[in-house]
């Protein structure tokens, strides 16, 4: 009865593997990079920036700048 049982049982969870993994190629092939994402739902000019802002890598190097100018960002 047992072995029946362990039959059925892994007959039923082998199709739900399936579906997982099936969804989970999807999602995986849905995804984006974070910075992709923020570029899209947060456009550069309508940002009003009181001064420079400044992205610096660990050794203090300044990797990006973006400062405000009379006709708008640079």
């Amino acid at each position: 009865m047992r072995t029946y049982l362990g039959y059925i049982t892994i007959s039923l969870l082998v199709p739900v593997l399936i579906l997982f993994i099936f969804l989970s190629h999807q999602e995986w092939s849905l995804a984006q990079s974070p910075y992709h994402v923020l570029d899209e739902r947060i456009p550069v000019e309508s940002i009003e920036l009181a001064q420079n802002s400044y992205m610096k890598a660990a050794n203090g190097k300044v990797i990006s700048e973006i400062s405000l100018v009379r006709n708008g960002l640079t």
